[in-house]
C-alpha cells in the first residue's frame, strides 16, 4: 500500500475504525463537461469566494428552486425503457428496471435499504434531484447502487454510504453529505466492491459529522475495495473530499489505468491518500492552502 500523508510526512500505520476493504452501514465519459447551475467563477473573487461558486452544495444541486414537485407515495418501478420522471416528490423507493431511464429535478425520501436501485437491464441518468435516505432511520444503505448510472447535480443525504459505485458509473457535480451512521457503522461518501469504468468529478463529498450523522465513526470520502473484482479505468478528478481516517482509499488490485488527480482535500485523520496497486496520483492540494500534497 502506498500512504501519501502530505504534512504528515511518512508512512502512518493504520488502526482504529478504517477498513481495509470496503465498509459501510445499514442492514468515463468526456474529461470535463459544463455544469449548467454552476456560478461562473471571477479571476478577481477572493479564492472563499469561488470555491463557493463552484463547488457543489445547497444552492447547486437538487432540485431548483422554484420547481413545483407533484407528490407520490409507495415504491416506483421503472420499467419502460427510456422513461421520464420529471419534478415528483417521492415517499417511497425507486428501481430502476429498464435502460435509458431519466429522474430530474425531484424528491425522492426512502425508508428501506435502497432510495434508488438499479437493477439488472437497467440504466439510469439522475440529475438536479434529492436523495433523502433519513426516513429510514440508519436502514438505509445508499442513495444509489450499484452500476450503470449517472449522477448529476444530485443532493444525497441520511444514508449510511452516501452512493455504491461498482462499474459504469459517473457522479459529478454531486454534494455527498449528513451521512445517518448507527453505532458500529464505519461509512463511506462513495465506495465500490470492485468492477471498473467508474468517473468522480467535481463533487463536494464531506462525511465529516455536522451533526446530524448519529453516532458511529466515518471511514473514507472514497472507499474502493476488491471484494469482488479488481478495478481499472477509475477516474477521481476535481473533487473537493473532507473527512474520514484515509480520505481516498483505494485498491486496484490487478486492475489499471486509474487516477486521482487534481484534487482538494480537507484534514484527514490518518492521511488524504491510500492507494495499493496501479493509481495515477497528481495534482491534488490541501484545499485550505493551496499546498501540494
Amino acid at each position: 500500500m502506498n500512504h501519501i500523508t502530505g504534512s504528515w510526512g511518512g508512512a502512518i500505520a493504520l488502526g482504529g475504525a478504517l477498513c481495509l476493504s470496503a465498509c459501510g452501514g445499514g442492514s468515463e465519459g468526456p474529461d470535463d463537461h459544463a455544469t449548467q447551475r454552476a456560478t461562473p467563477m471571477s479571476a478577481s473573487m477572493p479564492a472563499d469566494e469561488q470555491a463557493e461558486a463552484t463547488r457543489p452544495g445547497p444552492k447547486n444541486t437538487g432540485v431548483p428552486a422554484g420547481t413545483v414537485l407533484t407528490p407520490r407515495k409507495g415504491i416506483l418501478t421503472l420499467t419502460q425503457a427510456g422513461q421520464v420522471i420529471d419534478a415528483i416528490d417521492l415517499e417511497g423507493c425507486v428501481a430502476v428496471k429498464a435502460p435509458g431511464v431519466v429522474i430530474r429535478r425531484s424528491r425522492i425520501r426512502c425508508d428501506s435499504y435502497y432510495p434508488v436501485e438499479v437493477l439488472p437491464g437497467g440504466d439510469l441518468l439522475i440529475e438536479d434531484s434529492e436523495i433523502d435516505g433519513s426516513p429510514s432511520r440508519g436502514i438505509a444503505t445508499s442513495g444509489i447502487g450499484f452500476t450503470n448510472y449517472t449522477a448529476r447535480r444530485v443532493n444525497i443525504h441520511g444514508t449510511a454510504d452516501g452512493l455504491k459505485a461498482d462499474s459504469d458509473v459517473v457522479i459529478e457535480d454531486s454534494w455527498i453529505h449528513d451521512l445517518w451512521l448507527g453505532p458500529d457503522d464505519h461509512a463511506d461518501g462513495v465506495q465500490s466492491t470492485g468492477g471498473g469504468r467508474v468517473t468522480l468529478r467535481r463533487n463536494f463529498i464531506d462525511i465529516r459529522d455536522h451533526g446530524q450523522g448519529h453516532g458511529g465513526d466515518p471511514n473514507s470520502a472514497v472507499q474502493v475495495g476488491t471484494e469482488w473484482a479488481s478495478n481499472s479505468d477509475w477516474t477521481i478528478k476535481g473533487n473537493w473530499f473532507y473527512g474520514g481516517g484515509w480520505i481516498v482509499h483505494v485498491d486496484a488490485g490487478q486492475g489499471s489505468r486509474n487516477k486521482i488527480v487534481k484534487n482538494r482535500f480537507g484534514d484527514a485523520g490518518y492521511g488524504p491518500i491510500a492507494t495499493t496497486g496501479a493509481w495515477q496520483v497528481s495534482g491534488n492540494v490541501w484545499d485550505k492552502t493551496g499546498d501540494p500534497i
